[in-house]
């Protein structure tokens, strides 16, 4: 068996390959390919994050007067240091944070302190034993925001139809030139692959494929809630298709295909979506650089289109996870089952895809109104209480008793329930009758005292 020197020295039987020296079928990496893959396992957002949190208890500290390392603390003195953070802290301004911000912020500050104590000790402030109080207080804290402050949700709104159709049509939003094909574009791959707020940034030219039945393929490694890695080594990333296009219909595909083209040739920039040239390059044919699309205009791309194309924005949370929110809303009123909605967006739950499951306003407006009833003239009223007193003495006219014997029901009272379930014979058969020819009947009110052997009967007979 040969030793790690000899592993190391032997130049015949080992080879560079990517950067890394092999021997025969190891890999024997540096430290400073370890600290590489080391770091490929972490998220951007979650390092900024954990970086802004730590920086603003750090801040807090100093304005606190909490001289000590950070480091050097025992586990009863960083705990009531993060009480009284986590009761401190506010935004500028003095305003509150919202619960769901502190959440974020101590999730972060967790991480931070982690990273700082290792390997020395281990401190994770998720334990409610260990660090009781700083739970307790920071419990306390939420509920008392929640309790003072408007604390609702403000979930993003999507799009109606109509105004996909007016941002499609809008002359703002043409393939003529690089601002309009990107806004096409974009909107078309957000809306069409369920794409979420962030997607957009990271996508590459190469994930997206053109099949030989004309249709286009997305296919996106990693998702925000399926990463992969160690806790899931079977992902195999999202893959969403846009049909081909059908005549007489709006042409995603073409729009795609036509900013492809666009790209400059031996383009090195992997990203799909890049920056607008300058208009003198514009004018030779260049409509795009070699640069990656800026992170300002990825973030204010729909309110950028809905401005442009005139849309009704007022009151409405309207930016650019509303394409998702969009997507989803439409399925659901098309009657597509969440388990097909869910496997073209990525969730994996039906409380995920469930929470954007709301109709558009106009719709709960309209949900709403059918449960206002409608006033009634008198007439209505009239008639409604007439059939409904002559459906229960129907049952048993007998029961009537108005000269306090047993039994006793005028005559007249009789042709009265008879003439009504004409009526009611008539509407339900739709006899027609000329009401004009019918005769009016009078019968005087025959008063019987003992009704043991009476026999009343009505005969109708034919006329002109």
């Amino acid at each position: 068996m040969k030793t790690k020197e000899t592993l190391s020295t032997s130049s015949n039987n080992s080879t560079k390959t990517n950067k890394l020296t092999t021997y025969e079928r190891f890999v024997i990496p540096t430290n400073k390919d370890l600290q590489a893959i080391q770091a490929y396992s972490r998220v951007a957002n979650t390092d900024d994050s954990t970086k802004t949190w730590m920086n603003l208890f750090n801040s807090y500290r100093e304005a606190a007067n909490f001289t000590n390392p950070l480091e050097l603390l025992d586990d009863t003195t960083l705990q009531e240091q993060l009480c009284q953070f986590f009761c401190g802290v506010r935004k500028s301004g003095k305003k509150e944070y919202a619960p769901s911000s502190l959440h974020v912020g101590f999730a972060a500050i967790a991480r931070g302190l982690s990273d700082i104590f290792y390997p020395n000790r281990i401190i994770n402030i998720h334990d409610k034993h260990k660090w009781k109080r700083l739970h307790e207080i920071f419990d306390g804290r939420i509920k008392q925001i929640q309790d003072n402050q408007d604390t609702s949700c403000k979930k993003t709104d999507a799009l109606e139809m109509c105004e996909i159709k007016t941002i499609l049509d809008s002359p703002n939003i043409q393939t003529d030139t690089p601002k309009g094909l990107t806004y096409r574009v974009w909107f078309w791959l957000t809306l069409l692959c369920n794409l979420r707020g962030g997607d957009p940034k990271r996508l590459k030219n190469s994930w997206i494929v053109l099949n030989e039945d004309h249709s286009i393929e997305v296919n996106i490694p990693r998702e925000k809630n399926n990463a992969g890695g160690a806790k899931n080594p079977y992902n195999s990333g999202q893959h969403n298709y846009i049909p081909p296009d059908l005549p007489n219909n709006y042409s995603p595909v073409a729009d795609i295909l036509l900013y492809q083209s666009k790209r400059p040739k031996n383009c090195k920039t992997s990203e799909f979506f890049l920056k607008i040239n300058t208009p003198r390059e514009i004018y030779h044919g260049n409509w795009f650089s070699d640069l990656k699309l800026g992170k300002n205009s990825h973030d204010n791309m729909l309110k950028n289109i809905v401005a442009d194309c005139k849309i009704d924005a007022n009151g409405r949370n309207l930016v650019n996870h509303s394409m998702r929110s969009t997507g989803i809303s439409l399925w659901m009123l098309l009657g597509i089952s969440h388990a097909e909605q869910m496997d073209i967006t990525g969730h994996r739950t039906l409380a995920g895809i469930s929470a954007y499951s709301t109709s558009t306003a106009q719709q709960r407006k309209k949900n709403v109104s059918l449960l206002i009833p409608q006033k009634r003239n008198a007439d209505d009223l009239n008639e409604e209480c007439l059939t409904k007193n002559f459906s229960n003495k129907k049952q048993n006219p007998l029961r009537e008793n108005t000269s306090g014997n047993q039994g006793f029901i005028p005559a007249s009272q009789l042709l009265r329930y008879d003439q009504l379930e004409i009526q009611s014979l008539e509407q339900d058969h739709k006899i027609p009758q000329d009401s004009s020819k019918l005769p009016i009947i009078n019968i005087e009110n025959i008063n019987i005292q003992n009704c043991n052997n009476v026999k009343v009967e009505v005969i109708v007979k034919p006329f002109e």
